[in-house]
């Protein structure tokens, strides 16, 4: 309740009774991912060793990679559902799922076509890759790449999940399927330290989670079918695209700040740079990113609620104390790292790695940004309108990684891209507060 008290309105007891099981289920997912992640690096160097390591951090990065072709329809057939949902208008919701559905059959046949041509007739002779054999390529490859299409399919059983706010379904079941998954890619190295037994347990945990997911989504819509062909339209599956331009920019925003990045400086470095860089992302970028997502997730279906009820005055009021709490926990994490990140960092990984201190301070203020600029246009992403947002960042995202390559091929050191990310991500974080002030004037 401690956390209700914090933003001091009105409650009904159903939202009480959701924003406490969203935000437990939140908890233990994210405390078992931070489990799970510390355990996990520290036993793949263990087990499969430094080179490894860098090798498949950068081998997974590619198949994502190409989810620059993925619309991300989800992304917006979700909120559209919630919107509709809490109006009472169930047809438009399963219109909208339906149209949601094909469309995204539609993308992954795309992406199959894209990834077989990629597989087919790419050597990937980079000298990160020249410890493994052509056969051993193609397996790892194959497995990575089915695993990638997998969990883009899953997306459908999600949305048919949560758009009503059942979060802590998908949480539950993403803290079983990701402990599975790491723990089936240790077991396996136990057998073998060959990266293709990695691989197999990758995608077996890959299979693991579809059928997880599609029985949850049976289970919580027996009854009533949110998929029904009748309900097919060309004018709404035009829409979902329209909606999904802001969506399909933030994913591309990612894309280029994390996958396209890996790739990029595992061509240019070596595989214990990779692995050194990724387990600082992993500890200073994504850790803090996760603890503070969990309270972003819970309140953004709240916000979409207040929205299609019209309760603006009551959002105003939720929004202005949310980001209290988040400039709270954002600076909390930066004094906290800036004064005990090299000591636990160099405890976790038992001195495996160089600590680079500047490297750490690029990353936590980076992601500190990045944070408060994500979290202060919270508004703009529950009611679909952060076009111009993710726009920006994907803009500032390519004009960093071109920078980077030329750059790179200049022979700069790697902490160049990362001095540019913070540039970005304050530019960002500025272009946020002004795209808010211009929601309120139209919304509050």
């Amino acid at each position: 309740m401690s956390l209700l008290n914090l933003f001091r309105l009105n409650l009904s007891k159903v939202q009480k009774e959701r924003i406490i099981r969203n935000f437990n289920s939140e908890s233990y997912l994210n405390i078992t991912v931070i489990i799970s992640q510390i355990f996990f690096p520290p036993l793949m160097i263990m087990i499969y060793g430094l080179e490894k390591f860098g090798i498949w951090i950068f081998i997974t990065a590619i198949p994502t990679s190409l989810a620059i072709l993925n619309f991300n329809i989800n992304g917006a057939a979700k909120t559209e559902m919630s919107i509709y949902f809490n109006k009472n208008k169930k047809k438009k919701v399963s219109q909208i799922f339906t149209c949601s559905v094909f469309s995204t059959l539609c993308v992954l046949f795309l992406l199959i076509v894209s990834s077989s041509l990629l597989f087919f007739f790419s050597d990937f002779k980079l000298n990160i890759l020249k410890s493994l054999n052509y056969n051993e390529l193609n397996i790892i490859f194959f497995c990575v790449f089915a695993s990638f299409h997998l969990d883009l399919l899953n997306g459908i059983f999600k949305t048919g999940l949560i758009y009503k706010g059942n979060l802590h379904v998908d949480n539950n079941i993403s803290i079983f399927c990701d402990v599975f998954t790491k723990l089936l890619i240790i077991i396996f190295g136990l057998i073998s330290t060959n990266l293709t037994y990695a691989a197999v347990g990758f995608m077996v945990g890959s299979i693991s989670k579809l059928f997880i997911y599609y029985y949850y989504y049976l289970n919580y819509n027996r009854q009533n079918s949110l998929f029904l062909i009748n309900y097919f339209s060309i004018k709404q599956i035009i829409k979902l695209f329209k909606l999904s331009t802001s969506y399909y920019f933030e994913s591309l925003h990612n894309l280029f700040k994390n996958s396209f990045q890996i790739i990029i400086l595992g061509i240019f470095f070596n595989a214990q740079i990779l692995g050194m860089i990724n387990t600082f992302k992993t500890m200073f970028y994504f850790f803090p990113s996760r603890i503070l997502n969990m309270i972003n997730r819970v309140a953004t279906y709240e916000f979409t609620k207040m929205y299609s009820k019209k309760k603006i005055g009551q959002l105003n009021k939720f929004f202005v104390n949310y980001i209290k709490i988040i400039l709270i926990s954002v600076c909390t994490y930066v004094i906290f790292s800036i004064i005990l990140g090299e000591l636990i960092y160099n405890f976790w990984l038992s001195n495996s790695y160089i600590f680079d201190y500047k490297l750490l301070l690029l990353i936590i203020f980076d992601i500190s940004f990045i944070i408060l600029s994500y979290n202060i246009s919270i508004i703009n992403r529950s009611t679909n309108n952060f076009f111009r947002i993710s726009t920006m960042s994907l803009v500032i995202n390519v004009i960093i990684f071109l920078a980077t390559y030329i750059l790179f091929l200049n022979n700069f050191d790697y902490q160049i891209l990362f001095l540019l990310n913070l540039i970005g991500s304050i530019l960002l974080f500025i272009f946020c507060i002004n795209e808010v002030k211009k929601l309120q004037k139209k919304f509050i």
